[in-house]
């Protein structure tokens, strides 16, 4: 059985995560994200990274003010979440592609 805190985690965490026509991540995609995580050790690592960026970006956005240097780091983290983000949609088209084929 689902963790509904588990789906509420990935809800608040995923809830910008499009799948490149600018359709936002369904409850559907992130059951499938809690299924493949035990199965895909790739996909672990990139929504472990996902939330690891997510929880240093809050840091920042919790300042008043930043930095010319932590300006810089908040948009290289701000990138790297979004690489994550596509790299996790890739992941889930390669296995829902794999469950089509089968």
């Amino acid at each position: 059985m689902i963790d509904k805190y588990l789906i509420l985690f990935y809800y608040v965490n995923f809830n910008n995560l499009s799948d490149g026509q600018g359709r936002k991540m369904e409850r559907q995609d992130l059951e499938l994200i809690e299924q493949l995580m035990d199965r895909d050790p790739e996909l672990k690592l990139y929504v472990e990274k996902h939330r690891e960026y997510e929880r240093q970006l809050e840091t920042f956005n919790r300042r008043p003010y930043l930095t010319t240097v932590e300006t810089i780091e908040r948009k290289r983290l701000q990138k790297l979440k979004l690489d994550g983000r596509d790299r996790i949609q890739q992941s889930l088209a390669q296995h829902r592609q794999k469950e089509n084929l089968q």
